[in-house]
């Protein structure tokens, strides 16, 4: 019984590290895709003495647009990817019973982040 436990135990423990590697390239891949154009059309212009004219207007609007697609998409991504994320909203907003003894989610997540 105890060996069915350990390996139980480890195949968590794999699942948990390919899903926090699933999560980390995927934010990686949207901040580059976001911030990328953004940060790398300023850094051409630093090179040029003209000020942003005309299309170089234009870029610097859209992408700077892009970049604020990072900041929205960050926590959608957060929800996809997090069950204990999803458990602590659900704990937050009632819609997750828990049992008389169990402490929230939500304290548990909070107390650890503090540390």
């Amino acid at each position: 019984f105890g060996d069915n436990n350990k390996k139980a135990s480890a195949i968590d423990d794999i699942r948990g590290r390919k899903q926090v590697m699933v999560m980390l390239i995927t934010m990686l891949t949207v901040f580059l895709v976001t911030w990328g154009p953004f940060l790398g059309h300023r850094f051409i212009l630093s090179f040029r003495a003209t000020n942003l004219v005309g299309y170089d207007r234009l870029l610097h609007n859209v992408f700077g647009a892009f970049s604020f697609g990072s900041a929205t998409l960050n926590p959608i991504m957060i929800s996809v990817n997090s069950s204990q994320f999803r458990i602590a909203i659900k704990e937050a907003y009632g819609l997750r019973p828990r049992a008389p003894n169990q402490r929230p989610l939500s304290a548990t997540i909070s107390a650890v982040v503090v540390l």
